[in-house]
């Protein structure tokens, strides 16, 4: 699939197109990273990763990211307990939050519970309240990468209606968006959008 600002190859010698679009592979590096290396907006540049390999599927990538930058703490080691619930809701968010939110937005008929992976909607629903419970986060008091998938999940279903406005949910997605990397990240996100619109507008 195309990058977000990215166009289809069609129009790839067409000037027009690829000064909006800018026409290549969008490349996303955190601020202080790209002044430590001397990488400004719109420069072209060559990227490598560290390991040589392609992770797709967005619970596959946080765990791999996770683990492979241990620094961040965004993982339990290997062998830590609380591993055991980190990776429950890493995949408990691909394979049950993110079907149930698909399938109420979609109104399909309730399955018998027994043909569904996610068993029903309010099954979900209930044992996502459970895992906030006491919180803040899913393994208490340590925020994790499983915090970072569930808690998209949660503000995408929420924005979208697909979620009931549990008030533990909210309660939940506004204390994600209080954290200062989230901030950083919409800040970054604002600024670049602004940026783009006035590319467009020239």
């Amino acid at each position: 699939p195309h990058g977000k600002w990215h166009i289809h190859s069609t129009y790839g010698d067409n000037q027009r197109m690829t000064t909006l679009s800018r026409g290549v592979e969008p490349f996303w590096i955190n601020d202080h990273d790209a002044a430590e290396i001397g990488v400004k907006d719109n420069d072209w540049v060559e990227v490598y990763n560290d390991h040589g390999v392609v992770v797709t599927e967005c619970g596959a990538i946080c765990a791999y990211l996770a683990d492979n930058y241990p620094r961040a703490q965004l993982a339990p080691a290997l062998h830590d307990p609380a591993r055991a619930a980190y990776l429950r809701w890493l995949f408990f968010a691909a394979g049950c939050i993110e079907p149930a939110l698909v399938d109420k937005t979609l109104q399909r008929p309730p399955a018998p519970s027994r043909s569904l992976g996610y068993g029903s909607y309010a099954d979900v629903l209930h044992t996502l309240e459970l895992a906030l419970t006491p919180g803040p986060y899913l393994l208490e008091d340590r925020f994790s990468a499983a915090d970072v998938y569930v808690g998209a999940q949660i503000e995408f279903g929420l924005m979208t209606q697909a979620l009931e406005p549990r008030e533990r949910f909210r309660a939940y997605a506004a204390r994600l968006s209080e954290r200062p990397a989230y901030q950083r990240f919409t800040a970054h996100n604002r600024t670049l959008a602004a940026q783009l619109e006035r590319e467009s507008a020239g």
